[in-house]
């Protein structure tokens, strides 16, 4: 909670609400002996797509250098990633 900048006081049942919420849809789990969270293969491929989407519609606003196309590639082959790894 510390490295998010949240307050362990204030933000303590939000945080485990949106951890929760992770965990059901698999994007991140959790290693029983250490208690330590990690991030999924399905959510690093949620990360890497949302970022490529974000890139995406920047390029569509004409705030970066990339060509519209380009990123029309990106973004079906992470989609198409995305939707093998939920099978």
């Amino acid at each position: 909670m510390y490295e998010a900048k949240l307050d362990p006081v204030r933000d303590a049942g939000k945080f485990v609400y949106h951890l929760k919420t992770l965990r059901k849809a698999g994007l991140v789990s959790i290693e029983k002996g250490t208690k330590k969270y990690s991030v999924t293969e399905l959510g690093k491929i949620l990360v890497e797509f949302s970022r490529d989407l974000e890139e995406y519609i920047a390029v569509k606003r004409g705030n970066r250098g990339v060509r519209p196309h380009q990123n029309r590639q990106i973004l079906s082959e992470r989609s198409e990633n995305a939707s093998n790894a939920c099978r």
